[in-house]
């Protein structure tokens, strides 16, 4: 949704790693941190081979 950020890298590598980094940050902060609930096998799997935490 964040259309400043995706006009200002033009390498679609870079916006994954930059989004990715994004959703990082944000499931490591705090005491439990953010949790996401993703119905979508597929979607999971994704999110499972990108974000290490």
């Amino acid at each position: 949704m964040d259309i400043n950020g995706k006009r200002s890298i033009d390498d679609p590598k870079e916006l994954e790693r930059y989004i990715i980094n994004i959703y990082k940050t944000l499931m490591t902060r705090g005491i439990k941190g953010t949790y996401l609930f993703i119905v979508d096998k597929e979607l999971r799997a994704y999110f499972k081979s990108k974000i290490i935490v």
